[in-house]
């Protein structure tokens, strides 16, 4: 009975697995996958593709799940796209953040995941955004003027630095940490 119920786990457990792994894709997959507005900052006649798409890559780490596209249809910026994985519930996060230089509209970070139903998600729940909000206040208030950030996303390892877009000083850092971001002061 004891042999029964070790091999009906072990077959429970690996279906799960096998289940998780044949949803992911590769930091490439999810970069193509990407909604297209992502690769429209200020397009004036522009046509999104996926051969637009794979042209702009400058630099991958399918490995480590990196990725970094410099866009360039009159608007020039880049996109860094990079993969995290939630263990707790499953599924992959995609950070996105685009950098068009200060003061740009376009300047983005978000995390993204797959839905059930194939659309895209957006998790704001896994910042800590009350902390990021208030740890900027404290930084403006420290130089008396109003800073924007960029967000530098990881080739290795799980933290997000945030950095001041017109000096690049180090702001605070996003530290990946059981399926959320947790602040971490300079």
């Amino acid at each position: 009975m004891a042999r029964r119920l070790i091999l009906l786990a072990l077959g429970f457990l690996s279906a799960g697995a096998s289940t998780a792994v044949s949803q992911g894709k590769d930091i490439v997959g999810y970069y193509l996958a990407m909604p297209g507005d992502y690769f429209a900052c200020e397009a004036g006649v522009f046509t999104d593709s996926e051969t637009f798409r794979l042209q702009a890559i400058q630099h991958k780490n399918i490995k480590n799940g990196y990725l970094l596209a410099h866009i360039d249809h009159g608007m020039r910026y880049s996109i860094e796209v990079a993969l995290f994985k939630d263990r707790l519930r499953g599924r992959d996060v995609i950070a996105v953040s685009i950098d068009c230089g200060a003061g740009c509209m376009c300047n983005e970070f978000k995390l993204l995941a797959f839905a059930t139903d194939g659309s895209w998600q957006i998790l704001d729940d896994l910042l800590p955004v009350r902390q990021m909000e208030q740890a900027m206040k404290k930084l403006e208030q420290e130089v008396g003027a109003e800073i924007s950030a960029v967000y530098k996303l990881p080739e290795f390892g799980t933290t997000i630095r945030t950095l001041d877009s017109a000096s690049g000083a180090l702001l605070y850092q996003l530290v990946w940490r059981n399926g959320a971001f947790h602040l971490q002061e300079r």
